[in-house]
């Protein structure tokens, strides 16, 4: 099944250019170490959502990232492109919870997110967080690739492995 493939099994911690340095035997390590670079971080801080976390979970973030830090560069990352629907069950939108980010105020901003790879690129922008999708497939490579390998840090929230689980700092 596609559930267990290709899984992330532990914590891990990269080096700044993407190679693995050490998997600590705790989150709590990569919570501190994310916690200090929020913290020591004098420019602004990307995130990126998706519309398959739970409601639960976007209006977690919500609260957090944008209620009470105040931050403003918050993204919905679509990773699944519309499909066929019928007029009794099926929908086009394959995501299971679009809906419910977008009646938390989330939305998918192309030109937003644009900005931001520009930010990234220019070194703007201190570090993304960034749940569950891969990011760099899901945006055109030749602009989020770039962009991505100007962060200070990255982290990686997800339980499967994928181009930007591969690059993250923090997974």
């Amino acid at each position: 099944k596609f559930i267990d493939e290709n899984r992330i099994e532990k914590p891990l911690i990269r080096d700044g250019r993407g190679a693995p340095m050490w998997a600590p035997d705790s989150q709590a390590v990569i919570l501190d170490e994310v916690a200090s670079r929020i913290k020591e971080s004098q420019r602004p801080i990307g995130v990126f959502l998706s519309p398959q976390m739970s409601n639960e979970e976007l209006y977690l973030a919500k609260k957090l990232f944008h209620d009470q830090l105040k931050w403003q560069k918050l993204f919905l990352l679509s990773p699944r492109p519309e499909g066929d629907q019928d007029k009794f069950l099926i929908r086009a939108d394959k995501n299971p919870n679009r809906r419910g980010a977008e009646l938390l105020g989330f939305s998918y901003d192309s030109e937003g997110l644009a900005l931001l790879l520009k930010e990234c690129e220019a070194k703007k922008i201190d570090g993304l967080i960034i749940f569950g999708q891969d990011l760099l497939t899901a945006v055109d490579p030749c602009r989020s690739q770039p962009a991505f390998h100007e962060l200070q840090w990255s982290v990686f929230i997800g339980s499967n492995q994928n181009l930007t689980s591969e690059s993250a700092t923090y997974v």
